[in-house]
């Protein structure tokens, strides 16, 4: 069932994507895992669909910006996608790829210390079989994907990391089958606000697949009614592994990663016709 007041209607969210992108300077941002990429059972075997890769390379030669968001590292985000012609922002946007060199956000550089203390306690816990821990510098998640359990797992890791949070002042952010502990209000959201404002945008796409994508829709929602001439589109990927509420802030849905594929080709070949 999908959120109230959501169009699941390919054809309609290809028009709403093409109408908001008359408008120039224009972005056309989208999240790696669960997006462009299939869900795998261990980062190292994720691939990118073909078609999604080569629309974002042509896109990226008519649009003012397109780019890669992701929880990720954004050097490891580029080698998955191939792709020197799209901008990339990893760890949840508070990594950006530039010249080659992940610079950290200035905003975020303070917790770096703070999360590589928290990784020896976390690590100190006894974990259950099947997750692993992440430290991606300003975050830290431990993933449960490969867990016997998942429902059991996920409620142990939540309970055993808020405290952490709170004793540190983090936040406690939820991905698929993964669990993160991060800075206070830096997050996708924070990132779509600060590339918004930065680059001058009237138009902007985003394209995402769970929780964290979510709060880049609210951004883009607020970032919409701060200005006049605006427009912006949210395009969620929805999944059995991620309950749908989470995409209630979305203006349409599409059911996997090769619908992505087939509206990301019919953009491409729109623009460049």
């Amino acid at each position: 069932m999908n959120p109230a007041g959501v169009s699941s209607s390919p054809v309609a969210a290809l028009g709403a994507c093409l109408e908001a992108l008359k408008s120039a300077p224009r972005a056309l941002i989208v999240d790696l895992d669960g997006t462009i990429s299939p869900i795998a059972p261990d980062p190292e075997s994720a691939f990118v669909l073909p078609g999604c890769r080569d629309a974002l390379d042509v896109l990226s030669e008519h649009f003012d910006l397109v780019g890669v968001l992701t929880g990720r590292r954004p050097l490891e985000a580029r080698d998955l996608v191939g792709l020197d012609s799209v901008e990339y922002w990893g760890v949840h946007g508070m990594v950006h790829l530039s010249d080659g060199v992940e610079r950290i956000a200035a905003e975020a550089l303070p917790f770096v210390a703070i999360l590589d203390s928290i990784r020896a306690v976390v690590e100190a816990h006894d974990l259950w079989e099947g997750m692993w821990v992440e430290a991606k510098g300003p975050s830290l998640g431990v993933h449960y994907r490969k867990t016997a359990k998942l429902n059991d797992a996920r409620a142990w890791l939540l309970t055993t990391l808020r405290p952490l949070a709170v004793e540190h002042h983090l936040e406690v952010l939820e991905g698929r089958m993964v669990v993160e502990l991060r800075p206070p209000g830096l997050g996708k959201g924070w990132c779509i606000t600060s590339v918004a404002r930065d680059r001058g945008l009237h138009a902007l796409v985003y394209l995402g697949d769970d929780r964290t994508d979510a709060e880049a829709f609210q951004a883009m929602r607020r970032w919409e009614r701060a200005g006049p001439d605006r427009h912006g589109v949210a395009v969620a990927v929805v999944s059995t592994e991620v309950p749908r509420d989470w995409a209630a802030g979305a203006d349409h849905v599409v059911d996997d990663v090769s619908a992505v594929e087939r509206l990301l080709q019919g953009l491409a070949h729109q623009v460049s016709g």
